[in-house]
């Protein structure tokens, strides 16, 4: 399945083009994540480029893109994929408010996935099929350069040739029990992304 998803792009038509301008600010609020968040006074940036030929040399750490797409340019009978190329370092990536997929680790578990192509599957109960949808994604550059920094950006069809009656594939809850005994807190458990190994989502 992810073999697939890796390939389709050299395959298969684009549904939506997201080499574009993408409103972006620095910093960190987790309400930049949803939906209906206000961000009329962003900054416009290029998608792909470093955000340091952008205007923001030199700066390092959290920064957000968010990005309108309508739903009608999305068939409402296939499964479609999120292709946001290469980011510079980790990234969390929300699809109208509902997280989707990341890569990499966030602080404190900070572990860069700068050379990893992000293709990420959007659930089809999050698209709204007649009108605006969200995407936000969240990223920390740890130094030198920053951002989408490349990559074909855009929302392209699935081929599904496999005979599977559940995708599992995506975020699952995970915790570590080294007593092997069962987990009973919630705080203890976290989000991590299948199937990639855990030693490149910062458990090592």
């Amino acid at each position: 399945m992810i073999l697939t998803i890796l390939t389709a792009t050299a395959g298969f038509c684009q549904f939506v083009d997201l080499r574009t301008r993408w409103k972006f600010n620095i910093g960190d609020k987790k309400e930049w994540a949803e939906a209906n968040y206000d961000d009329s006074d962003w900054e416009i940036i290029w998608a792909p480029s470093q955000w340091e030929e952008e205007g923001f040399y030199g700066y390092d750490g959290f920064a957000w893109y968010r990005k309108k797409v309508d739903g009608k340019e999305l068939p409402k009978n296939e499964k479609v994929y999120l292709n946001l190329g290469y980011i510079d370092d980790a990234d969390e990536v929300y699809f109208n408010g509902e997280l989707i997929g990341f890569s990499g680790a966030m602080p404190p578990k900070f572990r860069t996935a700068y050379n990893a192509e992000r293709n990420y599957l959007i659930p089809t109960g999050l698209i709204n099929y007649s009108g605006e949808n969200t995407i936000a994604i969240r990223i920390f550059d740890a130094t030198l350069s920053g951002g989408i920094i490349g990559g074909d950006l855009g929302i392209y069809p699935l081929e599904d040739r496999s005979p599977m009656l559940i995708d599992l594939q995506g975020l699952w809850s995970f915790a570590l029990s080294r007593s092997g005994r069962p987990i009973e807190s919630d705080k203890d458990w976290e989000k991590i992304m299948v199937p990639i190994p855990w030693e490149k989502q910062g458990f090592r």
